[in-house]
């Protein structure tokens, strides 16, 4: 898997594990919502400071953020659709 796709669906999984919105980590971060959604989505990889920013608002060891989860894998690409996963 690209490591672009496996931090972004980690941090995907934090944030939402956390209750916030792409909109309000985007806000905690200083970054914008639409760069959180490429991040999430694989499509951007976060500069160092921003990931250290991303790592702290969402409280997450960083190693977590770059391991594979088989559980995290079944994810469903639609956030609502979390909670009948987990």
């Amino acid at each position: 898997m690209k490591l672009s796709i496996l931090v972004g669906r980690n941090i995907r999984y934090y944030r939402y594990k956390n209750g916030y919105s792409q909109e309000k980590l985007s806000e905690l971060c200083s970054i914008s919502d639409v760069y959180v959604s490429e991040i999430e989505r694989g499509k951007s990889f976060p500069h160092v400071q921003v990931l250290e920013r991303i790592i702290d608002v969402l409280e997450v060891e960083p190693y977590k953020l770059f391991v594979e989860d088989t559980a995290l894998i079944k994810l469903p690409s639609n956030i609502r659709d979390y909670k009948k996963v987990m």
